[in-house]
């Protein structure tokens, strides 16, 4: 026997206009990218080097919480991590960037940044979304100072 709770409304069932609405609102957010990249050719914006790292992050978004994702590429200004959710440009993001130690016996050095989101686009590749961050702000004093020197040592300089 069939309850309400059961019921499945046949496929050529109009769904109430609030319904609908609703629906197409949350589609919307969670599927739109929300800021595109500049387009290929289009002038550099950074200030600095960008190296080529995959190195897990947490980002801490105020407030939805706390995603864990990587850093695919980073400078000393900015970086490109890779999470599950879509972020809205202009949006106050931290992370907790987790540096890979030089040798095998060091715990990950873990560089605290405050930031704002640049732009927020779907990787069709990764099949996540790429979310550029401005660094503004490093929690600690001797993090800028131990990132540069870490990236010009030992990451991989991604030439444009």
């Amino acid at each position: 026997m069939n309850t309400d709770s059961d019921f499945i409304p046949p496929i050529d069932a109009e769904l109430p206009l609030s319904d609908a609405s609703e629906l197409s609102a949350v589609l919307a957010e969670a599927c739109t990218p929300v800021d595109a990249t500049p387009p290929k050719g289009g002038k550099e914006h950074r200030k600095s080097e960008r190296y080529r790292v995959k190195w897990h992050a947490a980002a801490f978004i105020e407030p939805d919480g706390l995603y864990h994702g990587y850093i695919k590429d980073i400078s000393a200004h900015g970086a490109a991590i890779f999470l599950d959710k879509n972020i809205k440009h202009g949006q106050s993001i931290k992370l907790h960037i987790h540096v890979p130690p030089l040798h095998i016996a060091q715990a990950p050095h873990v560089v605290e940044v405050q930031g704002t989101v640049a732009y927020t686009v779907h990787d069709a590749e990764e099949l996540q979304f790429r979310v550029g961050v401005r660094f503004l702000r490093f929690i600690t004093e001797h993090d800028p100072v131990f990132l540069a020197g870490y990236l010009s040592n030992n990451a991989t300089r991604i030439s444009e």
